[in-house]
């Protein structure tokens, strides 16, 4: 069973996977490799922090790591 949204959302993933794959080897040649990567975990883990709070406020719906048990949430935010 096709789903049309969730084709378009493959589709859009690797074309802005490549997009930042194209940004990051011409940022690469003008920034060193450690400030490129200290700024790409920081603007992932902004992102990843606003996706859990954007989750979190949504009616009706747990927040995300209310059925993670502890344990296992600290082995993902070590990572």
């Amino acid at each position: 069973m096709n789903h049309p949204l969730g084709q378009a959302c493959a589709l859009l993933s690797a074309l802005i996977w490549a997009f930042a794959l194209v940004l990051f080897k011409l940022s690469g040649e003008r920034i060193t490799p450690l400030a490129l990567n200290l700024y790409k975990n920081i603007v992932g883990l902004v992102l990843l922090t606003l996706t859990l709070l954007g989750l979190a406020l949504l009616p009706d719906r747990p927040a995300p790591w209310s059925a993670m048990p502890a344990d296992e949430l600290c082995l993902l935010l070590q990572r």
